[in-house]
């Protein structure tokens, strides 16, 4: 369990600065980014959470600007989110696989059977 959800922490936060990569960002959106502020969200996707940060981006009065960036921001969270359920999908699918080709152990022949064979049965006599 926990090493499965580090797995898929590690898978979004790789899928997520991608994304960003990939993410067409408007210039006047770049121009106005302090420097390092990218950078920053993708190393630490986890200051998206802090509402007050992501406003201070854009300190001034770029709420359009902020609200553009956001949404790119959201679009790419929103993929990386999207591969994580993909990755976990795939190895539930594995997973259930793995299981249908598992065999049953075989049943230990019990006291009865032994006795028919003319074997004493165990813990018998003595």
């Amino acid at each position: 369990g926990t090493l499965g959800l580090a797995l898929l922490g590690a898978v979004m936060t790789a899928r997520f600065a991608s994304r960003l990569d990939a993410a067409e960002i408007p210039e006047p959106v770049r121009d106005a980014l302090p420097s390092g502020a990218l950078e920053s969200l993708k190393d630490n996707p986890q200051g998206l959470m802090d509402q007050s940060a992501l406003q201070g981006i854009f300190p001034n009065g770029g709420a359009e600007l902020a609200g553009e960036f956001i949404g790119i921001l959201r679009d790419a969270l929103a993929g990386a989110i999207g591969d994580v359920f993909m990755v976990s999908l795939i190895l539930v699918a594995a997973s259930v696989l793995a299981t249908l080709f598992l065999r049953a152990p075989k049943p230990k022949a019990d006291a009865a059977e032994s006795e028919r064979r003319g074997a004493p049965a165990s813990g018998a006599g003595a």
